[in-house]
């Protein structure tokens, strides 16, 4: 199935990121927020990060004004659950909480239509958990995104990963799902866990990642406990 237009959940630092990357791709985006106050702060939040990219050079990785305006016009807020329902695959990014996810899936099954992919952003709650509180158990997949999105080249999906993976995080990686996410395993600051890191390191390399995942544990600073 084609990916046109992403659904995201929650506006906050992932859900204003995964928004942003997405629209940057070139899908239309709209994002959920249970409050216009939380939709008002998250969508700053893209305008801010967009005005930064669009002071950079292009050949630094910056945007044009016009690149930016078009990507801002990508990007639709709502908090009416209802305007989710012909997106292609939505992706939640709300609280770390197993029945708040539950709910809000439950909920929007009967909205979005049936062949739309549902994916959950969560580093810590079992997939297949989620996965259960939904009538399309084919269609749900785990893909997580790391912080800073917009900075970031690696993406986990448990089975698949989207459209916008390939087209703006290329360094997609599939796995199978797990307990953790591969780079999870590698960041938790726990160098007595040397193989893991090894296994870790090369589980990416074997699927196609092309940066080393502590690359990104170096990124979002890794914290020996």
């Amino acid at each position: 199935m084609e990916i046109k237009k992403v659904g995201v959940l929650g506006c906050g630092l992932m859900g204003s990121g995964i928004a942003q990357v997405c629209a940057t791709a070139g899908f239309d985006v709209t994002v959920l927020e249970v409050e216009q106050k939380f939709l008002d702060k998250g969508i700053a939040g893209i305008e801010k990060s967009l005005a930064k990219f669009a002071e950079r050079p292009v050949e630094k990785g910056g945007i044009t004004a016009a690149q930016k305006d078009a990507i801002r016009a990508r990007l639709k807020g709502t908090t009416n659950r209802q305007d989710l329902h012909d997106c292609d695959i939505v992706i939640e990014a709300i609280i770390e909480n197993v029945q708040q996810k539950r709910d809000m899936y439950d909920s929007l099954d009967g909205i979005v239509k049936r062949e739309a992919i549902f994916a959950t952003n969560t580093s810590s709650i079992s997939v297949t958990e989620l996965m259960a509180a939904t009538k399309r158990p084919e269609r749900f997949i785990g893909l997580h995104f790391f912080n800073p999105l917009a900075a970031s080249s690696s993406t986990d999906g448990s089975q698949v990963y989207v459209a916008a993976c390939d087209q703006y995080q290329p360094d997609g990686v599939t796995c199978a799902a797990g307990s953790v996410h591969i780079v999870d395993t590698i960041s938790r600051g726990d160098f007595q866990q040397v193989p893991y890191i090894n296994n870790s390191t090369n589980n990416m390399c074997d699927n196609g990642g092309q940066n080393a995942p502590l690359c990104v544990a170096d990124m979002i600073a890794i914290q020996p406990q």
